[in-house]
């Protein structure tokens, strides 16, 4: 493979970034394509060939990650490089292990990433006879299964990126609660995998976790970030939160299996909770879970009437809400996650 046929695909939410390592690749008689989001990326995939995809991981929607998951799902075998400004160790880890070729923190030198592509490049030329045989494999597929292939591949991108898109309707009228969401999913399927839960139990876990506050968008903003404690008209305002949540989410496809830990991720274990008062194991085990992860980060981080509690003094107050407030059984696996 010549240089000059080598075709590269950038994706990039920054304009300037897109702009310069174009400008750097076809002074290399690289020839580059350019998205600045994952869909439009999924779409010049569909339409072109592509040798190499140099990608940002945080994206609005969907995500560096999740475009090469959908390569992976859909048996395009494109080496990613991955550039990023923020190094999250679950990002970096996930695209590793789906075979990500590199990743660079930002700001990349225009020697760093000319060095890198040609690297792939000469590896490309090395490895051009298996990339024929796949082909070939994958030309052998019927039309039927590999536009199937697309399709529901294409569909699991896109759900990702409306969850991504609630949760910024979220932040974007208060900021704690975006940053709240992202931990408490974490949280959440850390415990779950050490109460050895189903790989699709931990997806309907991590999407629960970052839309279980999805119904504060109906509470005021001036209720949301009040300087001080809630007076019990705003408390029962605010309480209403989870039921709507699960009215909103139950208008939207997709969302059947997350409604219940929505709905119920306030209830307490000794049924002084809302919004049913459900008493101990009424509660969904998920429900349960979330509750312990999203009263843990809500105390370790700062609020706008308050500054974060010291993580001993949480963890205390964690151990004194065991079998009242919430799931003693949780509490000790979450105990052990963040120990």
């Amino acid at each position: 493979m010549k240089a000059s046929e080598t075709k590269i695909l950038i994706v990039d939410d920054e304009p300037t970034v897109i702009a310069m390592f174009s400008v750097w690749l076809r002074k290399q008689e690289l020839t580059c394509y350019s998205a600045d989001s994952v869909v439009e990326a999924m779409a010049i995939l569909k339409e072109h060939h592509v040798d190499l995809v140099i990608t940002d991981i945080f994206m609005p929607g969907a995500t560096g990650v999740d475009l090469l998951k959908w390569c992976k799902q859909t048996e395009r075998e494109i080496p990613f490089i991955f550039i990023t400004g923020t190094l999250d160790a679950e990002f970096v880890t996930q695209a590793l292990n789906l075979g990500a070729k590199h990743l660079l923190p930002k700001p990349v030198t225009r020697n760093e990433l000319v060095e890198l592509v040609q690297e792939q490049i000469a590896l490309i030329e090395t490895d051009e006879k298996k990339r024929e045989d796949d082909n070939q494999i994958k030309s052998e597929l019927s039309d039927v299964r590999k536009k199937y292939i697309d399709e529901v591949a294409e569909k699991e991108v896109l759900f990702m990126a409306v969850i991504d898109s609630l949760a910024q309707a979220v932040s974007a009228r208060d900021s704690y609660t975006h940053n709240h969401n992202r931990s408490v999913a974490d949280y959440a399927v850390k415990v779950g995998m050490a109460m050895g839960l189903e790989e699709d139990v931990l997806t309907k876990l991590h999407i629960a976790g970052r839309l279980h506050d999805i119904g504060k968008i109906g509470v005021p903003e001036a209720i949301l970030q009040k300087n001080g404690p809630l007076t019990d008209e705003e408390y029962d305002m605010m309480k209403q939160h989870p039921a709507v949540g699960s009215d909103i989410l139950r208008t939207l496809p997709n969302f059947e299996d997350i409604l219940d830990i929505v709905l119920y991720h306030h209830e307490r274990y000794d049924g002084y909770g809302y919004p049913r008062g459900l008493v101990g194991e009424d509660i969904p085990l998920l429900a349960r879970i979330t509750a312990v992860c999203d009263a843990w980060d809500a105390m370790t981080s700062d609020r706008v009437y308050r500054k974060k509690l010291p993580v001993k003094e949480a963890r205390k107050r964690i151990i004194e809400g065991a079998g009242t407030q919430l799931d003693a059984k949780v509490v000790k696996v979450f105990l052990t996650v963040i120990e």
